[in-house]
């Protein structure tokens, strides 16, 4: 779990148990601001069908529910409260369940410290013991700064034909509820909005939005995994973009959104951290190719088995990309290039 300086974004996942018949969920939640009604936050719940009690309803289908039950607390006071029954899709047969169903709702709720009661129980499932966790979060939107909202990862949408629970800017939007994303999938789609650029900046200013890729543990932007876009003053601002991953190698990293003004100042900014799994990826020697190591402490180095030493003592705090070229080039690269990834590193 992550506080944000305006943002809360958490993946939790939940389990009433370690059987695979145990129900199993993921539970991610951003928050947002509404010109109209203002803070909300949204949670997306998705719950692995295997792992629940499907029974024949009275169309003659199978279908499986559990109750959510989500309450927001200050000091103990009850802020806002749901209590839902989330049906999956109805089958013929369940032989073989191989999808998760998906619940999302909104809860209005102003700037605050919050702590958040969770519940969930298989309903068709008898004995079953509910699975019950607590969390806490801020949210906290400033009239008079740049906000970034929460970062909400996305695995589908279309253009939306009237406005539902998963509408925004016109899309409806299914949400990715994980902090995972294994090699079999290709591209990180992601939705955000940015407020009050229309009353911190001039009508005729403009400024700088830029999404990218960074490295969790040192906060180095990915090359080619940066993009930005200029924007002027409105109200609201929509970031809804995506990168392509097919390339990038396992790792930590934060997906990164800020906004930077004419002096190339940042004034707002939001993160959130996701995992990549992918082991057919390689390290992008281009990155260290260009590096100039004249008369530094790497090119006093000369032998290369005491450098090979050296690259592979910072093993236990490199990335995952350093351990990939660690592992795929100490054997046969040169020593310029090894000085030039040392002196880097």
């Amino acid at each position: 779990m992550r506080k944000l300086f305006i943002l809360f974004f958490s993946f939790i996942f939940l389990t009433s148990g370690i059987s695979a018949k145990n129900l199993h969920a993921y539970l991610s939640y951003a928050s947002f601001y509404s010109p109209v009604d203002g803070p909300y936050i949204e949670t997306y719940l998705s719950v692995v069908g295997r792992t629940v009690q499907f029974v024949k309803n009275e169309n003659g289908k199978f279908q499986a529910t559990v109750q959510i039950t989500m309450a927001f607390k200050i000091n103990d006071i009850i802020k806002d409260f749901k209590k839902t029954d989330l049906s999956s899709p109805e089958i013929d047969d369940t032989s073989k369940i191989d999808f998760t169903f998906l619940d999302q709702q909104r809860f209005l709720l102003p700037d605050g410290d919050y702590d958040v009661a969770i519940q969930i129980i298989d309903k068709n499932k008898k004995d079953a013991v509910p699975y019950k966790t607590s969390e806490s979060l801020t949210i906290s939107f400033p009239s008079k700064k740049v906000n970034v909202s929460g970062i909400e990862f996305v695995e589908s949408y279309k253009n939306s034909s009237s406005t539902n629970i998963l509408t925004k800017s016109g899309y409806d939007i299914i949400p990715f509820t994980l902090n995972f994303y294994p090699s079999a999938l290709k591209s990180l789609t992601f939705y955000a909005e940015i407020y009050n650029t229309d009353s911190i900046f001039k009508a005729d200013d403009k400024f700088l939005v830029n999404y990218y890729l960074e490295s969790y543990e040192t906060q180095k932007t990915i090359t080619n995994y940066f993009k930005y876009k200029r924007e002027t003053p409105k109200k609201v601002i929509v970031v809804f973009n995506e990168f392509d991953i097919t390339d990038l190698p396992s790792g930590n990293y934060n997906l990164v959104i800020e906004v930077k003004d004419k002096d190339n100042q940042r004034v707002a900014f939001n993160k959130v951290f996701f995992q990549r799994s992918n082991p057919g990826a390689k390290y992008n020697t281009l990155d260290i190719a260009a590096i100039d190591v004249s008369n530094t402490f790497a090119d006093k180095i000369t032998n290369i088995d005491t450098l090979k030493d050296y690259i592979k003592s910072t093993y236990p705090i490199s990335t995952g990309m350093e351990k990939i070229f660690a592992e795929q080039n100490l054997k046969q690269s040169d020593l310029k290039t090894l000085r030039q990834y040392f002196y880097n590193f």
